[in-house]
């Protein structure tokens, strides 16, 4: 049957695709799964654009992670952790008695492990961490440390495996030939309880995504509104254009074990 999409002039067939998924497909799929109809193809894909935003980079990352939805093209298979539309996926930090070093999740969340890592610390003594790879070259090394943008660098430390110790020692020496060097206390080898910090950036798609789905949602089970109402043009533009871009940061801590904790000089 022809019908008029709420967001644009567009006539277009209701009986023809599957519509909106309410709830987006990556999250699962659900049984007697409910579909909004009153939107064209067109507009459905450049709204559809903001979820990947949601999925990955807010607190929905972690249901994918922890209940592994399955899906047509998943299969229930875990993914790995990426960001989308410009923002990365959540960040994580462990509280230690060497301050706040940066962790990676691994298969189990809720098991973390350290990575290797330069801590830079600014004038305001804020850590900014930057990963380290034994087979990064100097100059890579020293265009991560410029796109920091510190102007005055207080100090900086390594936390690594033994085995590549010597290897960022001399990066090190080659990037601040003359800093005065200190031999830090090292870590114990072993699981640990530690304090966690997660980080969640997002801009205004993440919010877009939240405002489709509880507009359709309304839609679908309103006897009252098709959603071209006037009263309904905000939101309407809001879901399609966007509006503020916020620059979010959301965290909360739990106390995972680490499963290992790595040397530092």
């Amino acid at each position: 049957s022809l019908t008029n999409c709420i967001y644009c002039p567009n006539i277009f067939d209701a009986s023809k695709g599957e519509g909106d998924h309410i709830i987006p497909a990556a999250l699962g799929e659900f049984r007697n799964d409910t579909h909004f109809r009153g939107i064209c193809p067109e507009c459905n894909n450049l709204i559809g654009k903001s979820e990947p935003q949601m999925l990955r980079c807010g607190v929905e990352s972690f249901f994918r992670r922890l209940v592994v939805p399955s899906t047509s093209r998943s299969r229930g298979e875990k993914k790995n952790w990426t960001g989308a539309m410009g923002m990365p996926p959540p960040e994580f930090e462990a509280e230690t008695n060497a301050g706040a070093l940066r962790v990676k999740p691994l298969d189990n969340l809720g098991d973390f492990e350290l990575y290797d890592q330069l801590i830079i610390l600014d004038e305001k003594g804020v850590g900014h961490p930057l990963e380290l790879n034994p087979q990064m070259s100097l100059k890579a090394l020293r265009d991560k440390v410029n796109s920091l943008g510190i102007k005055s660098i207080k100090s900086a430390r390594i936390n690594c495996d033994e085995q590549f110790e010597d290897t960022y020692k001399n990066m090190l020496d080659q990037l601040w030939p003359n800093g005065k060097k200190e031999e830090l206390p090292r870590f114990e080898i072993g699981i640990l309880r530690v304090p966690i910090k997660t980080t969640f950036r997002f801009t205004d798609h993440y919010f877009r995504a939240i405002a489709k789905i509880a507009f359709h949602y309304y839609l679908v089970h309103s006897q009252r509104s098709k959603g071209n109402e006037e009263c309904f043009a905000p939101i309407r533009n809001f879901i399609m254009n966007g509006g503020k871009e916020y620059g979010v940061i959301a965290m909360h801590t739990i106390e995972p074990p680490l499963k290992k904790e790595k040397s530092e000089r």
